[in-house]
């Protein structure tokens, strides 16, 4: 066996209240959790006990998989690791709710995928390529290559995810549509370009800041979502380069190259 595929990795909103993990938690943090699953510490994500628990479990979720590493270490020290937690990282109701933390996933996933789960692609195009580049830059940091999967049933949509995947640096799952004749075979090229992604140049001059505390803050908006994430659609839209800097992974050398550097305000 290769490697492992952790398909959309969403964990159980109000973690397990076995006896195991309860002890672990009081240990750890001093804190109970809340057996009655209808107390108000479980309503409201945003208050200091769901905060703390959702950190200690984002790391302990990650913690499991690095202990499966260490168990399987005799019979392949070269186990593979792929996640798929679709945008989970870069929103707020999916990290704090779900488990997708994309900083605590760093530490053990060699690929991660995203997808594109639009039956007509060519609709909602202008949302992915920013999700994309935000991925992609995670998965640089930590060399874990991005692959993109999508569900499309016909040649333009499919040709088209195909494409953005690759602007935005991501190797693409293949679909299986026939190929019309008379347009593009993007198929047949696809291991010509994807052998190429490690070559190319970024461009960007402008860098785009992303925060955990800015995701989390609670002012009733999704911050990175739907504050961050159309001012990104709007330099694509006019082919204006930029990246996405984390703030796990900010300095001088990181930052020198672009000549502006935006900041969320929450």
């Amino acid at each position: 066996m290769d490697g492992f595929q952790i398909d959309e990795n969403y964990m159980w909103p109000k973690g397990c209240l076995c006896h195991a993990c309860c002890e672990r938690f009081r240990r750890e943090t001093g804190w109970e959790i809340p057996l009655n699953e209808c107390s108000a510490h479980w309503g409201d994500i945003y208050t200091p006990f769901y905060r703390l628990f959702r950190d200690w479990r984002n790391v302990v979720c990650v913690d499991f998989l690095i202990g499966l590493r260490r168990q399987v270490k005799d019979l392949n020290d070269h186990l593979v690791l792929s996640a798929y937690p679709t945008w989970g990282g870069f929103i707020s109701e999916s990290c704090n709710v779900l488990g997708q933390d994309m900083g605590e996933l760093m530490r053990v996933v060699n690929f991660f995928g995203l997808e594109m789960m639009s039956r007509s692609f060519l609709r909602n195009v202008r949302c992915e390529l920013p999700a994309l580049h935000a991925m992609k830059t995670h998965g640089e940091l930590c060399g874990a290559p991005v692959w993109n999967w999508y569900y499309n049933f016909d040649w333009q949509n499919d040709y088209a995810a195909w494409s953005v995947s690759m602007l935005a640096g991501c190797v693409p799952m293949l679909s299986r549509v026939a190929h019309p004749a008379g347009t593009p075979d993007y198929v047949s090229e696809t291991g010509k370009y994807v052998a190429r992604l490690g070559e190319s140049v970024p461009l960007a001059e402008i860098g785009v800041y992303f925060s955990t505390r800015t995701r989390d803050a609670k002012d009733g908006v999704e911050n990175w979502k739907e504050r961050v994430f159309p001012a990104m659609e709007m330099m694509d839209e006019l082919n204006i380069p930029y990246a996405v800097v984390p703030d796990f992974n900010v300095s001088d050398e990181r930052i020198k190259d672009y000549k502006v550097v935006c900041f969320p305000v929450y």
